[in-house]
């Protein structure tokens, strides 16, 4: 057998013990797929990410206690961190008729805002983050702050409900900057969001469920 048909092979095995209800076994077959595909063609594995691992994995318990003093004591808003088709839109209602207030018809997304301010923090060092914190002190890490927070004060509306996608890669920025800002993290249950992926049309011409490698890494992510 090639190497490309065990490949093949394993993610087959991980939707037969799908199809067959044993989630457990699906969900262990599916990782084994993805670390096979992955020594054989890294090129299965998305890039972004690889990129959002190696962006998360630099926020450490060490490095928030030495800077936490940086952050600002804001809390005026509440940033939902989601991913489409979590239910993030039935949450929104519920959290702001708490506050007495009616929801905007769409949650105000800052992933754009976020992603331009921190483009312009990274310019100086070649949008290294890694160097970019390496460099941090407390004291520019409250300046950061504060910028960062003047580019969003204009789009929090009354509810003060915020959105930004959990494939941020900036979410440890947002938290070292605004470490008093409450997140909810919305997240779907595993089955939930397997068959979501399953039936999701095509993007780029393929159902994911005639991709195999692309439905293991989708349900690998949650």
């Amino acid at each position: 057998m090639t190497t490309s048909s065990k490949v093949v092979s394993a993610y087959q095995t991980a939707e037969s013990y799908w199809q067959s209800g044993d989630t457990n076994a699906a969900f262990e077959a599916y990782q084994m797929a993805n670390r096979l595909a992955a020594q054989v063609s890294p090129a299965l594995v998305e890039q972004p990410s690889l990129e959002l691992k190696k962006n998360r994995e630099l926020f450490t318990a060490e490095r928030y206690a030495l800077l936490q003093e940086g952050g600002l004591n804001y809390r005026d808003a509440v940033l939902l961190v989601s991913t489409p088709g979590d239910g993030a839109g039935y949450l929104a209602p519920l959290l702001a008729a708490t506050q007495g207030h009616q929801p905007a018809s769409a949650l105000p997304r800052i992933d754009d805002i976020v992603d331009s301010y921190i483009n312009e923090v990274l310019a100086p060092y070649h949008n290294d983050l890694n160097a970019y914190l390496d460099d941090l002190t407390p004291a520019r890490c409250r300046a950061d702050a504060q910028g960062c927070l003047k580019a969003l004060t204009s789009q929090v509306p009354p509810a003060g409900l915020l959105q930004v996608s959990s494939l941020s890669p900036y979410l440890g920025l947002l938290g070292l900057w605004l470490p008093q800002m409450p997140l909810v993290f919305c997240r779907r249950e595993v089955m939930d969001a397997g068959w979501a992926a399953y039936m999701q049309p095509p993007e780029h011409g393929e159902w994911q469920q005639e991709s195999l490698p692309a439905l293991g890494q989708t349900i690998a992510t949650y």
